[in-house]
């Protein structure tokens, strides 16, 4: 046996073998299973043996082909992206394998004989709510149970991944259930990027910004609305299978066959700026960003920038020109006296021109009144001037011209042109006079830019000295006579005026040589008054808080001409106080009692009493007893108490000098 057999194993009296004998059966060898036992006597004696012998060959095969066959399968399943469990009728866990085993943190020694609920956990990714396992399903249905979208696997750390899977049934030969496998994978990332790819679809379709894909021909083949809309189409259909050149014009197409095409082709991407074409042919500002494609096609990013171009070019504009004259500004005129430091524009002229009055102007009619004035200068300038030369105004009421290769009788006669053309504007607006000093300079190669500005602006200012004060004392006047034009609405106010306060005036002793500054005052205490707006001054109804307080500006405006004239320079302290009241509620000042100078005191007096008996815009005369009346309720308040009494007593015993036009009808 011992030869026989290549192996024997023993315990107690029984000895038995399995092996594999090669000299059987002419040598093919087959599989043996043998036993032997000792044959005992009735004393118990060993008289003998048993043995028994059988062929196990085919049993020995199927073993090692299901050996080889489990081998195969943990193997491929080791090997396989997908997680595999399998369990048992009872849903306990008898297989897990490496992928399943990292997803879900469960290991297989520990996974083993564990109910499926516990190794495998699974929510929905919104509702965070548990999801039936599909294991559960299949033995209550006995059929192959897909996942619900949107699972997700909890692992045993608490880590969670987006999963899909399927279960399905083990059956026997007979049809009964024997367990379940359940195969899943993580698609984490496959979600992850299907939401980007979801969101970069998202933003692509909502974009501000035109958004277009082309293939290798050139063609569109995805637009968003944006990129149909800055092209001036409604719907992105109706460009799908055009070419870009139904974007551009000719000269445009050419450019990029020349200029563009070429770089994206050899650097796979190009920016820049173009002109593209509306559906309606409009030309159209916009920026441009062009990507290649691996398979040759085109991504086209697309920004209408038109308005930002014009802007820009405002703001260019704005920078290097004065926006109410339309002139050049300083800047540039500083950057064009750098410019022209070289010696080859010499000889160099320039003039400087500088509004006179201005501020008086400004003070009295408003802004406004200025501004016209200081454009009306511009267009003077722009006028008389080549092409070549820079007219710049470079200060509040100062202007500059620089010309270039211009000798002095050249200059002199430039300088003429503008004061011509000025005595021409005063004839055709002689309703408010311009008035500009004017002075010039040239330089020879040695001056510098610097040196010949500063000689031509002391030489204006040399003028503006000699005929400043003229220049205001005209501007005055033209005040004065805008005053005695508006006066014709209160039919000669200011003449019946000047009668009152003279005989008022000798009634309180005031002596004979102070009377002409009277008169003056009455006909000019209102002078301030040309620079409130008709809208006001002759408004029918009462006026609101905002045109109050324009109307009692008129003090103040009425100051500054008065001091500017050399006429009415003594009076320009009661034109700003003859609005104050005796009990010191008047403007602008406030002042009160014998704070205020008598001659304004009078002239309330007066003035409110003319006023009452006259017809205004916005009311009827009253009778003169009425008036009287009025003048006894406000003594002591509005007026001086001292001056009501004499100014009725002089009214009681001249009344002759009460000189009321009858009432309008």
């Amino acid at each position: 046996i011992e030869n026989l057999y290549s192996k024997i194993n023993q315990r107690g009296n029984v000895s038995w073998t399995e092996s594999f004998v090669p000299a059987l059966y002419n040598g093919k060898g087959a599989f043996l299973w043998g036993k032997a036992s000792p044959l005992y006597d009735t004393n118990g004696n060993v008289v003998g043996a048993i043995e028994s012998i059988r062929d196990i060959t085919n049993q020995k095969r199927t073993e090692t082909a299901l050996f080889e066959e489990a081998e195969r399968l943990a193997v491929t399943l080791s090997s396989i992206g997908d997680g595999v469990i399998t369990v048992n009728d009872s849903c306990e866990i008898t297989l897990i394998n490496p992928v399943a085993e990292a997803l879900t943190g469960w290991s297989q020694n520990e996974a083993i004989g564990r109910p499926m609920q516990e190794i495998f956990q699974i929510i929905n990714e919104y509702s965070q709510e548990p999801v039936e396992n599909p294991v559960h399903k299949v033995f209550t249905e006995g059929t192959i149970v897909g996942l619900a979208n949107h699972t997700v696997l909890i692992a045993r750390d608490g880590s969670e991944r987006a999963i899909s899977d399927s279960a399905a049934p083990i059956k026997s030969d007979r049809g009964k259930i024997l367990g379940a496998v359940l195969v899943f994978r993580d698609e984490t990332e496959k979600r992850r990027a299907e939401r980007l790819r979801q969101q970069q679809a998202a933003a692509m379709e909502n974009s501000m910004d035109g958004i277009a894909i082309l293939d290798d021909q050139e063609r569109f083949i995805y637009l968003n609305d944006a990129h149909a809309k800055v092209y001036g189409y409604d719907n992105p259909r109706d460009l799908l299978g055009e070419t870009w050149r139904i974007l551009y014009d000719d000269r445009e197409q050419k450019r990029f066959q020349r200029e563009i095409l070429p770089v994206l082709a050899k650097s796979g991407q190009w920016r820049g700026e173009a002109l593209g074409k509306k559906q309606d042919g409009t030309m159209y500002c916009q920026e441009i960003s062009l990507n290649m494609l691996d398979d040759g096609g085109i991504v086209c990013v697309v920004r209408d920038i038109d308005e930002r171009k014009k802007n820009e070019e405002q703001l260019k504009f704005l920078s290097f020109h004065d926006p109410l004259s339309g002139l050049h500004n300083r800047n540039y005129f500083e950057q064009e006296m750098n410019r022209f430091e070289n010696s080859r524009y010499r000889p160099m002229g320039i003039i400087v021109c500088d509004v006179d009055g201005l501020k008086i102007i400004n003070d009295t009619l408003g802004h406004h009144a200025g501004d016209n004035l200081l454009r009306a200068v511009a267009g003077i300038l722009k006028a008389s001037f080549r092409d070549g030369d820079m007219v710049a105004r470079i200060g509040g009421d100062e202007f500059a011209v620089i010309l270039p290769n211009t000798d002095f009788k050249a200059t002199e006669n430039a300088s003429q042109r503008i004061k011509n053309a000025v005595e021409d504007y005063n004839g055709d607006n002689p309703q408010l006079p311009l008035t500009v000093s004017v002075g010039l300079a040239v330089g020879d190669k040695e001056s510098s830019m610097n040196s010949i500005f500063r000689e031509a602006d002391n030489n204006m200012y040399r003028e503006k000295l000699l005929r400043n004060q003229s220049a205001r004392s005209s501007i005055v006047q033209t005040l004065i006579k805008a005053l005695e034009a508006r006066d014709h609405i209160t039919e000669g106010h200011a003449d019946r005026l000047q009668d009152l306060v003279v005989e008022m005036a000798k009634a309180v002793g005031i002596q004979s040589n102070k009377l002409s500054d009277l008169r003056l005052l009455a006909q000019f205490h209102d002078v301030g008054k040309v620079g409130i707006p008709d809208r006001i001054l002759f408004k029918p109804h009462a006026l609101n808080e905002e045109e109050l307080s324009q109307m009692q500006a008129h003090c103040e405006i009425g100051y500054r001409i008065a001091r500017s004239a050399p006429d009415l320079n003594h009076l320009a302290d009661w034109i700003l106080k003859h609005h104050e009241r005796w009990d010191g509620n008047g403007y602008p000042l406030g002042s009160k009692g014998e704070e205020i100078p008598l001659e304004c005191r009078i002239l309330a007096i007066c003035d409110a009493y003319d006023a009452m008996t006259s017809d205004r815009p916005y009311r009827l005369a009253v009778s003169h007893a009425e008036a009287v009346a009025e003048l006894k309720r406000f003594a002591g308040v509005q007026f001086d108490p001292f001056l009501v009494q004499k100014f009725l007593s002089l009214l009681e015993s001249q009344k002759p000098l009460i000189k009321q036009k009858p009432p309008l009808t």
